[in-house]
This record gives structure tokens, C-alpha cells and sequence, in this order.
């Protein structure tokens, strides 16, 4: 009868440690954006130059690819996804048009590489707030400050 009381409280013991786990899986899915991102740097313009780029770390926490459709900020006029390509030792950038973020990875922003492109500013802005859209279920919204060159 003791045998039977032990294995009965070591039974309901791990079937609360397990709802326990599955408790804080399922919180820790809740609390994560389907886009996120890490990273930011965006440079100040270089003098006599109002553009500048943003380089970061896109997040997919979802379990479908994500189709970034387009870039837009209110400091800017026009604000563009470009890609560096280097050929015959010639570096040159076009705009990417749609950028996918596969299902539970990253796409990185790097000198050299993918950025965003912020061409002529509004104004004077210490900030910049960059809008990434989804279609019409994501907005994902990043403010952040210039870095001094």
C-alpha cells in the first residue's frame, strides 16, 4: 500500500512538472512577435550626403515564412531594401524589391550586403523609425538613434 501511495505521488509530481513545462513553452511562444529584430545600427549621413543605411538582424519566431514587402520611415523621403553585389571586382547595389524571412531564421543587414537604404531626410533627424511591412498582418516598427560615423 505504501508502494502504491509513492508511485502514485512521483506519478502526479511529473504530470505537474510536465504541465509546468508545457505552461511556460507555451508562454514564451506568446511572448514573441512573429517579426522581431536585433541589432540596429544606423549610421549618421555622411556630410554633404543626406542618405545613409540601417543594418540589423531580422527575426522570423513564426513557423511560416515571412515576405517583407516594404520599408518605409517618416524621416526619410524614400527608403528602399537594397542588396550589394560585387562583380568583376565592381560593388554595386540594387533595390530588392521583396525580401523572405524563412520560417525560424534570420536575415542579417551588413555593410557589403543587404541594408536599408534612407535617402533624402526630412528634416534633421536624431532618430529614425523604420517601418517593415508584411502584407497586412505584420508591422513591425524599429526606433532607434544615429550612430556618429
Amino acid at each position: 500500500m505504501t508502494c502504491r501511495l509513492f508511485c502514485a505521488a512521483k506519478i502526479r509530481a511529473l504530470v505537474c512538472i510536465g504541465a509546468a513545462l508545457i505552461f511556460l513553452a507555451a508562454c514564451d511562444a506568446a511572448q514573441q512577435p512573429p517579426l522581431g529584430v536585433a541589432d540596429v545600427i544606423v549610421r549618421e549621413p555622411l556630410p554633404g550626403s543626406g542618405n545613409t543605411a540601417a543594418y540589423m538582424t531580422l527575426v522570423n519566431n513564426s513557423d511560416i515564412a515571412i515576405e517583407i514587402t516594404s520599408v518605409s520611415s517618416p524621416q526619410f523621403a524614400h527608403v528602399e531594401m537594397h542588396e550589394t553585389l560585387v562583380s568583376e571586382n565592381i560593388a554595386r547595389m540594387r533595390p530588392i524589391s521583396r525580401l523572405q524571412v524563412p520560417r525560424r531564421s534570420k536575415v542579417i543587414f551588413e555593410p557589403g550586403g543587404k541594408h536599408i537604404m534612407m535617402m533624402q531626410p526630412l528634416g534633421s533627424p536624431s532618430t529614425v523609425t523604420l517601418n517593415f511591412h508584411a502584407g497586412a498582418e505584420i508591422l513591425l516598427t524599429v526606433t532607434t538613434t544615429l550612430e556618429a560615423r
